[in-house]
């Protein structure tokens, strides 16, 4: 805070002075300047733009000239008393102009990791997010809510963390706009599998017409309730790390379904089923996963939501990924995952995200066959 401060008084400082040496009389005419100075005669302000302009004033009117022989040996009292007139003042702000103020000097998300150990993992991993609420109104340890106010991919490079283009807040409001989890958003991953710095945080469900609140910027830990991101087990990483907010709630990260990125592989055209050209895949058993963050998959992608509220998240990956089960699998609960699908699709009234998800799934035992040779 008093680095900030300082760098406030700076700004102000440099505003003030630099009004100041510009002139406050430029753009005055020379009978503006002598009329002021013949009411008020004493204004050492007037008397000193009269010396500098080098005129003569007579009766409120400037007459040209008449001082010329003083403007050479009165042009350094002339700046002199220019100097004096630069006054300095004490400006008091209320709270919520000074913390705007302060906001454009410093980045709400600004965070030192110099204390930290960073991870130096060097692969490049995609997983799935959700983040939960946690209030502390009722017991100490805290109540996590049921339902999820944000949820994606995210992505972990080195220490470096970014939430993917599929993240989303779900709670109303100003958390509607993507550029949060795009540009408000500076935390790294530590050696031990924390996530530290800071990100914008909403912590309030907002409703149509309700007037916006900004969001919070807490700073992520090492929270000692937190279970870490184990990268050295990637396909089974189950990270549940704690935020705290404010003091009636906070909130719980989970952090699953991770891949590195190289393990994931595009189907070659060579299968001569166009709808899986180039589309990037992984296998898993009699399992099938479509990236459907792909743009020719775009009509399933738009239904991923509403698809797993109706279905669950049983063969559906939030950062992007649908799995699709073979008919020779006897997985009993996939195989009725996969029909809720279907009837999903069938009752959308979205022909052509039906159609594709026709195709897919008739195609997904060919794919499988064709890959697994």
């Amino acid at each position: 805070m008093k680095f900030k401060r300082i760098l406030l008084t700076l700004f102000l400082g440099i505003g003030l002075i630099g009004g100041s040496i510009a002139g406050a009389y430029d753009d005055w005419t020379d009978d503006a300047v002598c009329m002021w100075l013949d009411m008020r005669p004493t204004n050492e302000g007037y008397k000193a733009e009269v010396q500098k302009r080098g005129i003569g004033c007579e009766g409120g009117k400037a007459v040209t000239g008449a001082v010329q022989t003083k403007k050479t040996t009165t042009s350094n009292t002339a700046l002199s008393s220019v100097d004096k007139e630069i006054t300095i003042y004490d400006v008091a702000f209320s709270p919520e102009v000074l913390e705007e103020l302060l906001n454009l000097v410093i980045s709400k998300t600004d965070y030192d990791f110099s204390k930290h150990k960073l991870s130096k993992n060097d692969k490049d991993i995609g997983c799935r997010f959700r983040i939960t609420r946690i209030v502390y109104d009722k017991i100490e340890e805290g109540l996590i809510e049921r339902w999820n106010i944000a949820e994606g991919n995210i992505n972990i490079k080195g220490s470096n963390v970014e939430f993917g283009k599929y993240a989303q807040w779900k709670m109303g409001g100003l958390s509607s706009d993507p550029s949060y989890f795009r540009d408000e958003v500076n935390i790294k991953l530590t050696d031990d599998g924390h996530l530290v710095g800071k990100m914008a945080y909403f912590n309030l469900m907002m409703n149509q017409g309700e007037t916006p609140i900004n969001p919070l910027y807490p700073i992520l830990t090492k929270h000692k309730r937190s279970t870490p991101i184990n990268l050295n087990n990637i396909k089974n990483v189950s990270a549940k790390l704690y935020i705290d907010v404010e003091d009636w709630a906070g909130a719980v990260m989970y952090v699953s379904s991770c891949m590195a990125k190289q393990d994931a592989k595009r189907i070659s055209v060579d299968l001569e089923l166009p709808i899986f050209d180039d589309v990037e895949y992984t296998l898993a058993g009699q399992i099938l996963k479509i990236n459907i963050g792909d743009p020719k998959m775009k009509p399933l992608m738009r239904h991923l939501g509403a698809l797993m509220m109706k279905c669950g998240s049983g063969l559906i990956d939030t950062s992007g990924w649908l799995s699709f089960v073979s008919s020779d699998s006897d997985n009993i609960k996939n195989a009725r995952n996969q029909n809720c699908h279907y009837d999903y699709f069938q009752k959308s009234n979205d022909s052509e995200a039906l159609e594709l998800f026709k195709a897919v799934l008739s195609g997904t035992d060919s794919v499988l066959d064709y890959l697994q040779k």
